[in-house]
This record gives structure tokens, sequence and C-alpha cells, in this order.
């Protein structure tokens, strides 16, 4: 393992790429076999009636609060526009998402002094998969994109107090 690492830690930009790709993958192979969550395919509805001229609480019952509602509206009009199943789009979107949050952690723990890049790297590894596939049934649940979007927040308040004697420690 300990090679394998040494070998990815000679390109940066190749090392994400590919362990990103292969969570990716990983994940997405999961998700493919499962039916839309009934949470995500009921919300991506109410976008949907919500976009045609529905007004939220009369047309239509729904008790969770709107917000959810308006972030799956450009995955509806994206649906939309390229004739694309939504749940499939929806399901990439946020794949997407995960991506970026995993990229934004990566490089802010770059900026970390005695954070190495085979430990970036296994962190990186670490947190595709349990964005990816132990997520796979809460997946682009409010609950799912939370973390995802906490994770970027929790690595840069390390970068903040990590410049104490524990070096980033903050993070785990």
């Amino acid at each position: 393992m300990h090679c394998i690492l040494r070998q990815i830690e000679k390109s940066n930009a190749a090392a994400f790429a590919v362990l990103a790709a292969a969570c990716l993958l990983f994940g997405l192979s999961f998700m493919l076999y499962l039916f839309p969550v009934h949470d995500n395919a009921w919300l991506l509805e109410v976008s949907r009636r919500m976009l045609d001229g529905g007004v939220y609480g009369r047309d239509f019952v729904e008790v969770n609060p709107p917000l959810i509602v308006w972030l799956l509206m450009p995955v509806t009009i994206f649906a939309g526009a390229t004739g694309w199943p939504v749940y499939s789009v929806f399901m990439f979107g946020v794949s997407a998402l995960i991506l970026t949050s995993v990229w934004c952690v990566y490089r802010i723990l770059g900026a970390l002094e005695g954070v190495n890049r085979a430990a970036r790297l296994l962190l990186v590894l670490q947190m595709c998969l349990l964005m990816f596939v132990l997520g796979e049934f809460d997946f682009g649940q409010r609950e799912h994109l939370a973390v995802v979007l906490y994770f970027p927040y929790v690595a840069a308040c390390g970068m903040k107090y990590g410049r104490t004697e524990s070096r980033g420690l903050e993070i785990i």
C-alpha cells in the first residue's frame, strides 16, 4: 500500500483524478441498481411542479422546508433541457458536488504544514468511500448534502487552528 501511495504522490492531479474516478465509479455502480429513493423522487417532482407554476403549500403539501426544493430546481431545469432522466441528472449532480467537496478538502490540507501527500490522498479516498458508498440509501438527501458541504468547512477550521503544535489534528 505504501508503495502504491508513493507512486501516486508523483502526480497530484493524476492521483486525485484516479482516486476520485475510482470512488465515483464504485459508488455509482451501486446506485445505478437502486430505485430512486422516495424522498428524492418526491422532492424532484415538487421542484418540477414549482417550475410549472405550482405554489408551495397550496398546490401540493410538503413538510420539508422549501430550500431543498429550490436547490433541486437546477437539476430539474437541466434534465428538462437535455431530455435526460431527472434522477440520473440528480445523481451525477450530487456526485459532482461530492467531488468538488473532496477536491476542496484536498487543496486545503495541502496548505497545512506536516500533512504529506500520502496522508491527504488516503483521507480523500476515505471521504469518497464515505460519501459515495456508505451514503448509498441516503444519497442526495438533505442530511447527506449537509455532510458533503460540511467537510470543506471542517478542513478550513483545521487549517485556521492547525498552526499550533498539533499541526491540523483538529480535523480528525
